[in-house]
């Protein structure tokens, strides 16, 4: 079955004039399910239950292929056989359909790739402000480090002035 998200076309004929796909069309927010439709061209191979990709983006999950040959049938609606003029006229509305859903896959990807850039440079941003704060903090405490390294020397230096003026005094005590 379709992934979900992506339109299913069953009883599809490959256009091997343009390597379009017509079928018939479900699970799309552009088209009635069952509404026959023409895709803009595919890159690469199609195969029944599987996954293509048009030139333009879109995508689409191809169901069961359409049985019968030729381009008669159901699909001369779709003017793959290019027989007559009505049937090339046929598919004007489809293709235009096909167009209008390329047009909105193309502008939903676009938006989709949008809020990602978006999210990406908020999460860089964040990512950078966490970084400032860390240097910030490392920097406090080495501050902190020294202006207590330097108290303690300080403390230091006058145990020994204290030790000292009070050898001194005993000398002198000692002396008189």
């Amino acid at each position: 079955s379709a992934p979900r998200g992506v339109p299913a076309v069953s009883k599809w004929k490959l256009n091997a004039n343009d390597n379009s796909i017509s079928g018939f069309i479900s699970g799309s927010s552009s088209f009635k399910d069952g509404e026959p439709v023409t895709t803009s061209p595919i890159v690469g191979e199609a195969s029944a239950n599987t996954l293509v990709r048009t030139k333009s983006g879109s995508r689409y999950f191809l169901g069961e292929e359409a049985t019968g040959g030729g381009g008669g049938g159901i699909f001369g609606i779709f003017g793959s056989g290019g027989e007559s003029s009505a049937s090339s006229t046929e598919t004007t509305p489809s293709s235009a359909s096909a167009a209008t859903n390329d047009a909105e896959d193309r502008k939903r990807a676009a938006e989709e790739a949008k809020a990602k850039r978006e999210a990406e440079a908020a999460a860089k941003k964040e990512a950078e402000l966490e970084k400032k704060r860390a240097a910030e903090e490392a920097k406090a405490k080495r501050e902190a480090e020294l202006a207590a390294k330097k108290e303690a020397e300080l403390e230091k230096k006058r145990a020994a002035e204290e030790a000292k003026a009070k050898r001194e005094a005993e000398i002198a005590a000692k002396k008189e």
